[in-house]
């Protein structure tokens, strides 16, 4: 029996959208206690991180192994992350697992750093204290390059140089993690991080349930 990965959050969890066929987009569900309502926190794209109300075209995806206390404190980052940085978050291709966010959650602006929209839901799990990918299982792909390239050139006029010279450093060459397979892992998170292979599986299985084109 095919296990469900879309359902309900009332606290914490994931959004997906299929923006194009092949092209998807995830963000952060959290639950915002003064506004008393769901909000999407997500990288819309270079500068340009957003938390906004909820559209009703996302399918959504919770993890039942995090318990409340877990939760409630995932939700309370989610909004300080926002409050730290408003729209200050660069796009880049090359996240690896390096810290991007000091202590207080802000975006650490340097050396050309920046992450995706999936990217940054990794980085955000793993800044406090649950990795839910293992990052260094992750390998290239041939199809990765087309995605990378796509960036570079929508990205290169509003680069700095350094950040410019970052990303056609990483097309080719770094892994591109997928949206739906940070769906994946963190649906099936509960202790060990989810290795690469175990991704692609459960990211098809993600899209299949959702009827999203799998590429």
């Amino acid at each position: 029996m095919t296990r469900p990965y879309a359902g309900s959050v009332d606290v914490i969890g994931i959004a997906l959208k299929e923006v194009r066929p092949g092209g998807r987009h995830t963000g952060l569900v959290f639950y915002d206690r003064e506004k008393k309502s769901k909000r999407f926190l997500h990288l819309a794209w270079h500068y340009m991180f957003s938390n906004e109300e909820l559209g009703s075209d996302y399918f959504i995806y919770p993890n039942s192994n995090f318990n409340l206390g877990e939760v409630e404190y995932l939700a309370e980052r989610a909004q300080r992350l926002w409050d730290v940085n408003g729209p200050k978050i660069a796009y880049g291709l090359d996240y690896n697992g390096q810290r991007v966010f000091d202590e207080d959650l802000k975006f650490i602006d340097r050396d050309g750093a920046g992450l995706t929209c999936a990217t940054f839901v990794l980085a955000f799990f793993e800044r406090c204290g649950f990795p839910v990918a293992e990052l260094s299982s992750w390998l290239p792909r041939k199809s990765d390059d087309a995605f990378q390239k796509w960036v570079l050139d929508a990205l290169s006029c509003k680069l700095t140089p350094e950040q410019y010279a970052r990303a056609v450093a990483a097309v080719g060459i770094a892994p591109r993690y997928r949206p739906e397979e940070v769906v994946a892992c963190f649906s099936h998170y509960d202790v060990d991080p989810i290795n690469f292979p175990d991704a692609q599986v459960w990211g098809c299985a993600v899209l299949k349930e959702a009827n999203m084109k799998i590429t």
